[in-house]
C-alpha cells in the first residue's frame, strides 16, 4: 500500500506545486468570459462610457416625464409647472436622483461583473476609481420658475479646480460602494471556507 502512495506522489509531481496548479486553474476560469479575457476594456474603458450613457438615458426620461406633465395639464404654475413647495422639492430631489442613481447602478454593475469574472479586487477597485473620476465631473442644478424668473435645469461635465461639495460626494460614492462590495465578498469567502 505504501508503494502505491509513493507511485501517486510521483505521478502528480510533473504537474507542479499545488499553488501553481491553483493559479493555472484560476487563470483558465477567468478566460471563460469577455471581461476576464479583456479586463482593460471591461474595467477601464467601459466605466468611462457606461456612466455618461446612463446619465443621458435618465435625463431623457426626466425630460419626457416633464413634457408629459405639461402636456397633460397637471402643472399649475409659470410655464405649466407646479409651484407648490412640495412639488418643487420633489423636482429638486428627482433631478439630483438623475445624477446619483446612475452612479450607484453603474458601480453596482461593475462590481458584480468583477466578482463574476473573478478578476480580483485590484480590477474592481480600479473600475470604481475610474467611475469616481467620471462621477466627480458631473455638476447639476435646477431651479423652479417663479413670478420673477424662469426656471432652469443644468447638467454638465467638467473639471473644476474648486469642486462643489456634491462633486466630492459623487467621487466618494463609487469608492464606498466598491469597498462595501469588496468587504461583502471577503466575508462571503471566509464563510464558505469556514463551513
Amino acid at each position: 500500500m505504501s508503494m502505491d502512495a509513493l507511485g501517486l506522489r510521483d505521478a502528480v509531481r510533473p504537474l507542479g506545486l499545488p499553488s501553481d496548479i491553483a493559479d493555472s486553474a484560476a487563470a483558465q476560469y477567468r478566460q471563460r468570459n469577455f471581461s476576464g479575457r479583456h479586463p482593460i476594456l471591461a474595467f477601464v474603458a467601459m466605466p468611462i462610457v457606461l456612466l455618461p450613457l446612463l446619465w443621458f438615458g435618465f435625463l431623457m426620461t426626466m425630460i419626457g416625464i416633464g413634457a408629459g406633465i405639461v402636456a397633460l395639464g397637471f402643472g399649475d404654475g409659470t410655464d405649466g409647472f407646479p409651484t407648490s413647495p412640495a412639488a418643487q422639492a420633489f423636482v429638486v430631489v428627482l433631478f439630483n436622483g438623475v445624477v446619483l442613481i446612475p452612479i450607484v447602478l453603474s458601480t453596482a454593475f461593475i462590481c458584480r461583473l468583477a466578482i463574476r469574472s473573478s478578476v480580483g479586487w485590484k480590477w474592481q477597485m480600479l473600475a470604481c476609481f475610474v467611475l469616481a473620476l467620471v462621477a466627480s465631473m458631473a455638476l447639476a442644478d435646477v431651479s423652479m420658475p417663479t413670478a420673477d424668473a424662469k426656471g432652469r435645469a443644468m447638467f454638465g461635465l467638467g473639471i473644476s479646480v474648486h469642486p462643489h461639495l456634491s462633486q466630492i460626494f459623487q467621487f466618494a460614492l463609487p469608492l464606498a460602494i466598491g469597498l462595501v462590495a469588496l468587504t461583502w465578498q471577503t466575508k462571503s469567502r471566509r464563510g464558505m471556507l469556514a463551513s
